[in-house]
């Protein structure tokens, strides 16, 4: 006797349902900010902003355990210090503005630790059978980039001017920051420029693949925002505890 459609349709699901588990892991867990209590030396100048001999190393404003408490199931975590990149503006932060966002930008490009990446490895999220041709781990980075250091007053001035530069911004909450913002002209960045005090930063996430967090995976167009709400906003607030 032929099957009826509704016993096609459960015996077909139930061939789907083993066939998506099959070498599939749960999704990764994270974590809260957990910053270690200590206080980073932070230049400030009264009026203005710090040379860039007292600007902190980036890479000492997370260090790898504060890492581990927002992704406790990091792998590996490889982590380097770099100058600054040059960044350019379009002229949307003119004026008086536009003018401490440049000598800001000027300052942070003459620090020799100004940006840190950090390259990590994860537990490899898989969609189906794995090959002899699939990765064995998921992969992520992190940067942390310093805009501005200065006396507070300064900061936050350089903070609206990039903010304005931004143009087309949604702002953030993270604990312990005075301010948080992410462009909103670009689809799905995860990337936060937030102040704190002295000091203005920017916190990115990179290259990630073949990870899921919860029930996302770095294959959807979601993902980004995930990782944003619980591996970025939990970064920014434990560099504005260490700060």
């Amino acid at each position: 006797m032929a099957k009826s459609g509704t016993a096609w349709t459960a015996a077909a699901a139930g061939v789907l349902a083993v066939a998506a588990g099959c070498g599939t892991v749960e999704g990764m867990a994270t974590g809260e900010a957990a910053p270690d209590g200590r206080k980073i030396a932070v230049g400030t100048a009264a009026g203005g902003l710090a040379p860039a001999a007292r600007w902190p190393d980036a890479c000492t404003l997370l260090t790898e355990d504060e890492l581990r408490a927002v992704l406790p199931e990091l792998e590996k975590v490889d982590i380097r210090p770099d100058p600054v990149r040059p960044e350019w503006w379009d002229g949307a932060a003119a004026g008086d503005a536009g003018a401490l966002l440049a000598q800001a930008a000027r300052v942070a490009q003459a620090t020799a630790k100004g940006h840190c990446t950090y390259s990590m490895l994860f537990p490899y999220e898989t969609r189906g059978k794995r090959t002899s041709g699939t990765p064995d781990h998921g992969t992520a980075t992190v940067t942390i980039t310093l805009v501005a250091v200065g006396a507070p007053d300064v900061a936050a001035r350089v903070y609206a001017a990039r903010k304005a530069a931004d143009r087309e911004v949604v702002p953030v909450d993270a604990a312990g920051a005075d301010a948080c913002h992410r462009p909103d002209h670009l689809a799905g960045t995860d990337d936060l420029t937030c102040v704190k005090g002295p000091l203005v930063f920017t916190v990115a996430g990179g290259k990630v693949a073949h990870i899921r967090i919860g029930d996302t995976s770095s294959y959807e167009n979601e993902f980004r925002g995930v990782f944003r709400d619980r591996v970025i906003v939990p970064v920014v607030e434990t560099v504005a505890a260490d700060v």
